[in-house]
């Protein structure tokens, strides 16, 4: 029973503590903790509850990225005063254990937030991450001079390292095996099919005036891996297009040139597209339909990559020789530098929904879509039954159809984004850099990181083989 001594009591506490760090349950029913105190706690239903029931409390500790919980087995409710769309209620913790333990995981709670909230009144985002997570806060002032330092400082001591262990030698020439190159030696790596992509208008007039021996010379010495084992490999396919930018993609007479080129030279092709707007879809389908007749007259099938449910459906219902592949805008799961620094179990980060056999199936049957999509990036993944293609050694994070880059050098800001018009294509030359230590790169309307893993340990292709890999893309920015 409620005493009168009871109703008279007012809780003075905490309001409103963030549903993260504070959730509670009555029976099975989530609620939302209102306000919270040694005392007891207040909690809002949309509807009164029937009568007293156990009431669960999950406390998060941020020191243990985990949460403790409580149940209150005979909680002493007290109706409050209602409100047009909800009903309040007071618990009081009376009961002696309970009490002790309820109190015990109150000021655990309060005195972790009230120090979180310190340090967001009085550091920066990376000052906070220090404190609570042990990031190196101090290395975000350490940048490199421009993109060509950056990248030889990624990439150099990967070059030197591998020449120290003897797997290549100085005057190793492509020319020398007849542009066969027969097979990468390093264990797994023969097994794979390997992919060279281009998406950007530099490679693309590269590729198309140079011979594929000089192309493959210029595109790893470019990056500073000239002499990297990998380099000495002719690939089997090329990938055309850009993923994240419209603006990127060649011109029909330059897509249709480089077709040619790979036809001549024996490679196969996978024209990649990006999400397309309303406003493209008539010169899509006419395009769609030209690189149809083209496969029809060369007797060739093409791989489309699609990154966007749109085009996905044009590409199934609209040719006969275009095979659509889920491409990375569409394939979703967490991708981020700063994965290392969080607390707590990661897991679960190996898991998307490709590993759902009923979304599987659906794409299969809907898109007639058997290949997926992939990249490194900086943690373990599950690969799904099917065809899976590993991007390496750049991952994609953000991308923006209003792209940052236009916008800092047409206004000097970043936030003020705007869709380009006629694109001038500052990207040619221009990029956004970060702190070293972070190995990221505002690219394109994009944000990519670097996970060298594969590049200092090839040796990890045979792992990827047997986990569901069956073809490498390398896309060096």
């Amino acid at each position: 029973m409620k005493s009168e001594n009871m109703k008279q009591r007012k809780l003075y506490g905490v309001p409103m503590i963030p549903f993260g760090l504070l959730a509670g349950f009555v029976g099975k029913k989530e609620v939302r903790i209102t306000e919270l105190s040694e005392e007891g706690f207040a909690f809002r239903t949309a509807k009164k509850i029937p009568g007293p029931e156990k009431i669960r409390l999950c406390f998060y500790d941020l020191k243990k990225t985990d949460y403790e919980e409580m149940t209150i087995q005979t909680p002493e409710i007290e109706e409050g005063d209602p409100e047009p769309f909800f009903q309040n209620y007071i618990v009081w913790m009376e009961q002696v254990g309970e009490r002790e333990q309820y109190q015990e995981l109150v000021r655990k709670l309060l005195g972790q937030y009230s120090h979180y909230i310190q340090l967001k009144l009085t550091e920066d985002d990376s000052g906070v991450a220090e404190a609570l997570t042990g990031y190196p806060a101090k290395l975000d002032q350490v940048h490199a001079k421009d993109w060509e330092e950056q990248k030889q400082m990624w990439f150099a001591e990967i070059q030197k390292a591998k020449k120290s262990d003897g797997e290549h030698t100085e005057n190793a020439d492509l020319h020398t095996k007849n542009m066969r190159m027969e097979r990468c030696t390093v264990s797994g790596m023969e097994f794979l099919e390997f992919a060279i992509a281009l998406d950007r208008l530099e490679l693309y007039e590269q590729y198309s005036h140079r011979s594929l021996e000089d192309f493959i010379k210029y595109y790893w010495k470019k990056q500073h891996l000239g002499k990297y084992p990998l380099a000495q490999r002719r690939p089997d396919r090329l990938y055309i297009g850009n993923q994240f930018c419209s603006h990127l993609f060649p011109s029909d007479e330059m897509l249709f040139a480089l077709l040619q080129k790979a036809q001549r030279e024996s490679l196969q092709v996978t024209v990649v597209f990006t999400c397309q707007k309303e406003s493209v879809l008539k010169s899509m389908e006419q395009l769609l339909q030209k690189l149809d007749q083209w496969c029809d007259g060369h007797d060739r099938e093409l791989e489309v990559i699609v990154n966007d449910w749109g085009l996905a459906g044009l590409v199934g219902r609209m040719t006969s020789h275009l095979i659509p592949v889920l491409g990375i805008l569409l394939n979703k799961y967490k991708k981020d530098p700063r994965i290392g620094f969080k607390q707590g179990d990661q897991m679960l980060l190996k898991e998307n929904p490709l590993g759902l056999e009923n979304y599987r199936k659906y794409l299969q049957d809907e898109f007639a879509i058997h290949r997926y999509e992939w990249e490194c990036c900086g943690h373990e993944q599950e690969y799904p039954q099917g065809h899976n293609s590993l991007y390496f050694p750049f991952y994609q994070t953000n991308t923006s159809q209003y792209c940052p880059l236009y916008a800092c050098c047409t206004t000097g800001e970043r936030g003020r984004q705007k869709e380009p018009v006629n694109c001038p294509r500052y990207c040619q030359n221009k990029v956004l850099l970060y702190p070293d230590h972070l190995k990221m790169v505002g690219r394109y309307n994009s944000l990519f990181a670097l996970d060298d893993t594969l590049l200092r340990m090839p040796e990890q292709a045979e792992q990827l083989m047997k986990s569901g890999i069956d073809r490498l893309v390398v896309n060096l920015l």
